[in-house]
């Protein structure tokens, strides 16, 4: 089977699955959600121009549901804390517009980042209650499992030696994460757990995305920190996996081998330099939203040219991180706002853990350490799944403070 093929042929299949599984489950999560997240899922980054144009499509129309949502009901966001985190940090993007020096750059990425609010509207306007989430949950780690189980029926049959799925490769292994996590804390037999954690896993590590991998061990540890105890067996267990799993990759992955000669890493070496440098020159408001993927040369030093990797003879060139992406292109002011952000979401995924749903809680923590890695080697800024799962702390306590005075009033 050629790649281009099993990439038309995937999103097909895994359909068929979904439909098959949720119809004999009898689980009915609303049609609107699932067809958002099974866009995300086969058709945002596929490399196929159908799909993505698809995707386009969707997120206009639900796009235009949120307007007119909005337009007969102009109080109905009023109080949600993360849309005015989300407006708070667009806020700062048009901020910084008057430095910006790439005009149409600037505005495609200020496009995608209120598509990407709008689109978390929706996604806020249709997660009333919990219950609706843990089927939303449930839907994405059958879509993970399944992109699992065909990427590795794929990998038989192929000579690749990165497996992308349906979409670019890390980003498929973030899909993959995230699935995961929601499968381990999600209710299930024990066996089917196992079975689909194996094939996820599997799957993740034929994307050799070592940002996501590596986390796994954390959320294995995590999982079953929300239901014991911590023990010296399980403290000296962990780490001895994370290193039997750091030489099995190494064994098997380039990636993984001769890191000092890893081209991936050194270009992010270099761009920690420059960053650096952009940030010394305009840590207020910086380069302007957008604005680093041509500004970079701008920032070279001399002796970045003892590296063994050469930016400068690149065209356009992003951060790959976000963290980065953010203090370089928004300043300290952008940063402040992110890093709030982080602590905000924080701080509701301790009073879940500790007041509403103790398994929630640690699910949360594990998705928040898994953005933690992916932001600090990807950009993830203008992704619907990155806020998605960066935001549903907040979320979640909402529904389950909504569900607490629900059932005060049916009591009273």
């Amino acid at each position: 089977m050629t790649v281009e093929l099993f990439k038309i042929i995937a999103p097909i299949v895994a359909l068929a699955y979904i439909l098959f599984v949720n119809s004999f489950n009898k689980v009915n999560i609303q049609l609107s959600l699932a067809i958002l997240f099974f866009s995300i899922f086969f058709f945002s980054a596929n490399y196929q121009i159908f799909y993505r144009e698809l995707n386009i499509l969707i997120k206009i129309l639900l796009s235009l549901y949120v307007l007119i949502t909005i337009i007969s009901n102009k109080g109905i966001m009023k109080y949600d804390k993360n849309i005015k985190l989300m407006l708070a940090f667009l806020l700062i993007i048009l901020t910084g517009s008057f430095k910006i020096s790439h005009v149409t750059l600037y505005i495609d990425s200020l496009v995608n980042y209120i598509s990407t609010i709008t689109i978390m509207m929706f996604i806020f306007l249709k997660l009333k209650k919990i219950v609706t989430a843990e089927l939303l949950f449930l839907f994405i780690s059958n879509m993970s499992f399944i992109i699992g189980l065909l990427m590795a029926l794929f990998s038989l049959v192929s000579n690749e030696n990165r497996y992308d799925g349906v979409s670019i490769t890390n980003y498929m292994a973030y899909m993959l994460g995230v699935g995961f996590v929601f499968m381990l804390f999600t209710n299930r037999a024990n066996q089917v757990k196992f079975f689909q954690g194996l094939v996820i896993v599997y799957a993740i590590y034929l994307t050799q995305s070592r940002s996501v991998l590596l986390i796994i061990p954390i959320v294995l540890f995590l999982k079953y920190y929300s239901k014991n105890r911590i023990n010296i067996k399980l403290l000296i267990f962990i780490p001895i996996l994370m290193v039997i799993l750091y030489i099995l990759l190494g064994l098997e992955s380039s990636r993984f081998n001769n890191i000092s000669e890893d081209a991936s890493l050194l270009q992010r070496l270099q761009l920690w330099i420059i960053s650096y440098n952009i940030f010394i020159e305009n840590y207020i408001v910086g380069v302007g939203y957008g604005q680093f993927q041509f500004e970079f040369k701008n920032y070279f030093t001399y002796e970045m040219h003892d590296l063994k990797l050469t930016l400068v003879t690149l065209e356009r060139l992003v951060t790959h991180n976000d963290y980065l992406r953010v203090i370089t292109e928004l300043g300290i002011f952008g940063g402040a706002v992110f890093i709030y952000m982080h602590f905000v979401q924080w701080s509701s995924i301790l009073t879940i853990k500790n007041i509403y749903n103790r398994n929630y809680g640690f699910m949360l923590m594990s998705l928040f350490i898994l953005n933690l890695s992916f932001s600090m080697s990807h950009n993830n800024l203008n992704s619907v799944l990155f806020w998605f799962t960066f935001t549903l702390p907040i979320l979640i306590e909402r529904l389950y403070l909504l569900k607490n005075i629900g059932a005060i009033r049916t009591k009273i």
